[in-house]
């Protein structure tokens, strides 16, 4: 047991701390870069609806509204392959 009496495991060795953000950071890094690549190709999807679409003035509203989330996630996915890379995050005034 530890010293809550969770019995979770727990060590104080920085090593195995160190280990474990590794880990971490290369999961992140994995995920963000598969992440990526599916948000490039939704990119790439509505751009192509978008040349399609013609005068439908709604359709262009939805559009750019699924563009902005694009784009958002795409933000999202920058910073987690910052973190994933150790580089310090800038902030980013919108």
């Amino acid at each position: 047991m530890d010293k809550i009496g969770l019995g979770i495991i727990t060590t104080d060795e920085p090593s195995t701390i160190v280990l474990g953000m590794e880990a971490v950071r290369q999961l992140i890094g994995g995920v963000a870069h598969d992440f990526n690549n599916i948000l490039a190709v939704m990119m790439g999807n509505t751009e192509m609806l978008e040349d399609r679409i013609g005068y439908d003035e709604q359709a262009k509203e939805n559009i750019e509204k699924l563009t902005q989330s694009i784009d958002r996630a795409a933000f999202l996915t920058d910073r987690l392959l910052a973190f994933s890379r150790q580089q310090p995050l800038a902030p980013k005034v919108s």
